[in-house]
């Protein structure tokens, strides 16, 4: 579980850098390294039957945990390497800490969640700005119909 914490550890804070665009602390990238180095990794010919032939990394069936730290730490390579490696993003959700890959042009946030909070905060702010306004507005309109009334019982006083 360690190696799988240190792992997390070191691929969340390369692509916190590749979203920033600062350089990453070069011990993250020998963390991932060393992952990738660890798997017994052998590359195999494949040739599906109406297909081409390819190449496929295959990594020793007898280390299972091995096999799944690298296959983490390669997909992480291979996303900040590949084509959507700018398409990475932070969600800007307020408090969450989560990072998206913005797929669609409209995508904003990591999940439904983050994108309703958002939305019901911006609807409630309008409702309470809109109440704050309308009681700025009743109260403005009470103090003018105040003023109002006392300067015509002074006008009517003074002229009877």
């Amino acid at each position: 579980m360690a190696a799988l914490h240190r792992l997390r550890q070191a691929v969340r804070g390369l692509f916190d850098a590749a979203v920033t665009g600062r350089a990453p602390d070069p011990e993250w990238v020998a963390s991932v390294n060393r992952v990738l180095a660890a798997a017994p990794v052998t590359t195999v010919l494949s040739w599906p039957a109406g297909g081409p032939p390819g190449r496929e990394a295959v990594v020793a069936a007898d280390a299972p945990v091995a096999r799944a730290l690298h296959r983490l730490a390669d997909d992480a390579v291979t996303l900040l390497c590949g084509p959507d490696a700018g398409a990475l993003s932070v969600c800007p959700a307020e408090g969450c800490a989560r990072l998206l890959l913005r797929t669609h042009g409209r995508r904003q946030w990591c999940c439904t969640r983050c994108g309703d909070r958002v939305r019901a905060a911006r609807h409630y702010a309008r409702r309470r700005a809109a109440t704050e306004s309308a009681a700025a507005e009743e109260h403005g309109a009470a103090q003018n119909a105040g003023t109002a009334g006392r300067s015509t019982a002074a006008e009517g006083t003074a002229s009877g």
